[in-house]
């Protein structure tokens, strides 16, 4: 009975390739807005860290680590403001002993400061001072230059099927268009 008989997986394979052995699969550039839902045609490498520079996780105050060494509720630190940090803009000022700069999640951390104070810990004092009723550890909620990824390495890998994320990622570094495969037939 013809029906019953199955091929191996070694013929169903060998019918498989001998199929699309000359088949040329076709790529085309698209921008991003009409990237969504396409399969990567070439692995995209990044020409810069990501982040590019010291970025904070949280909302809250740059400080340097060990001039909030002790900082409780009941004995808070207080430290100077010299300035608030715009998102998407670089600090004028560094942080120095005794100070401490605003900065909004995912701004960028001033020169100098080393960690970060959730807004939650703190209260404004004055009008240039805040109290922080937490000690924050160096680094905290910190993240490096090239943490996400490292210039030269891999961003996205050729096959990467193309969701708002991976959009955002290639926007966020710059790229305005990719090598995607063609749809079939």
């Amino acid at each position: 009975m013809k029906l019953l008989q199955v091929d191996s997986i070694e013929e169903a394979r060998a019918k498989l390739l001998e199929h699309v052995r000359d088949k040329q699969v076709e790529t085309e550039t698209v921008s991003l807005e009409e990237a969504a839902g396409r399969i990567l045609a070439r692995d995209i490498v990044s020409r810069e860290n990501i982040p590019a520079f010291y970025r904070s996780t949280v909302d809250g105050y740059a400080v340097r680590s060990k001039d909030t060494a002790g900082a409780t509720e009941s004995l808070p630190v207080f430290l100077e403001v010299i300035e608030e940090v715009a998102i998407g803009t670089k600090a004028e000022k560094a942080v120095r002993p005794g100070t401490c700069a605003y900065v909004p999640t995912g701004g960028m951390i001033p020169e100098g400061a080393d960690a970060m104070v959730m807004v939650e810990y703190s209260e404004l004092f004055d009008e240039s001072h805040v109290a922080l009723y937490a000690s924050a550890a160096y680094g905290a909620s910190v993240v490096v230059p090239g943490e996400d990824v490292k210039e030269g390495g891999l961003l996205l890998a050729r096959g990467t099927v193309l969701g708002s994320a991976q959009i955002g990622a290639l926007a966020a570094s710059g790229i305005c268009g990719v090598e995607v495969f063609k749809p079939g037939p």
